[in-house]
């Protein structure tokens, strides 16, 4: 199977916003910064909780000007079965090459039916690392783009923090809707620049979480045969299996990853983002 798993997906509320996430452990959510910005309650709901469920900050990453835009919110009780986890991968993009075929699903405002009920929407496109200094790739979106909304808000409004994938790899969380592309494109923080925060890597190591393997998604590997075999295999649902596609590197060198724990609702945010 590839993308992302219906079972880990999320719906992130603090303070008024609302925006989606995606677990990485049973008990932890990688969100948007942005929507947990402040001292709000924040509340996490998936398609495994009966109601809401009043989660910690562990850690948020907010610094626009970079394009980091990343929260990790945890709470005391599992929000998804344990069998839905194991084997993550995460893309190491190295090229600035496109990356055909991802997805993203989120509960943006305009998927929401009568009454403003919210619903999935299963986003796909091209995904684009072209942030070379703004630091925010984009996702091209497929299709026709959702109209504008007669209140100038973005109809994307409640897809950010949705988590992107290229195949079984993990690409980055969904951070907007840019301004001047007729909402044809989401702009995306980039998870592999991520793991270059210390701070955000040894958090995601002490929450229980550490990617099985770094790999480089189709578009990003220099050998064609490679590139096409990935392709194949992911289509196969065996990408994640394959020795040629893997790019290992430590997190956090010289630590073992302990055991999945719920959050403590403690807050550490990188010194560097402080006043966000």
């Amino acid at each position: 199977m590839t993308g992302p798993l219906r079972d880990r997906l999320a719906v992130v509320r603090c303070g008024g916003r609302q925006g989606s996430g995606y677990l990485l452990t049973p008990y932890v959510v990688l969100t948007a910064a942005h929507l947990v910005l402040g001292q709000d309650p924040v509340r996490v709901t998936t398609p495994g909780s009966p109601a809401d469920v009043p989660c910690g900050r562990e850690g948020i990453w907010y610094t626009p000007e970079r394009g980091v835009d990343v929260a990790l919110v945890a709470c005391a009780v599992p929000l998804a079965p344990a069998v839905a986890f194991g084997g993550d991968s995460w893309a190491d993009i190295t090229a600035p090459a496109p990356i055909p075929r991802c997805e993203a699903i989120g509960f943006p405002y305009v998927q929401r039916g009568t009454g403003g009920q919210l619903d999935t929407e299963q986003v796909t496109g091209t995904y684009k690392p072209s942030g070379l200094f703004s630091g925010r790739d984009v996702l091209m979106v497929d299709g026709t783009p959702p109209a504008a909304r007669p209140d100038d808000v973005s109809p994307w409004a409640g897809l950010s923090g949705a988590a992107v994938f290229a195949g079984r790899a993990l690409v980055g969380v969904v951070t907007g809707d840019p301004v001047g592309r007729q909402h044809g494109r989401v702009t995306v923080c980039p998870m592999h620049r991520m793991l270059d925060e210390h701070a955000f890597a040894v958090t995601l190591h002490d929450l229980g979480h550490t990617p099985a393997r770094l790999v480089a998604p189709p578009g990003q590997l220099t050998d064609e045969a490679a590139d096409f075999e990935f392709r194949y295999q992911t289509y196969a649902g065996k990408a994640d299996h394959q020795p040629w596609c893997r790019r290992d590197r430590p997190l956090v060198p010289g630590r073992a990853a302990p055991a999945p724990r719920g959050g403590s609702g403690r807050q550490r945010t990188d010194p560097r983002h402080q006043g966000t």
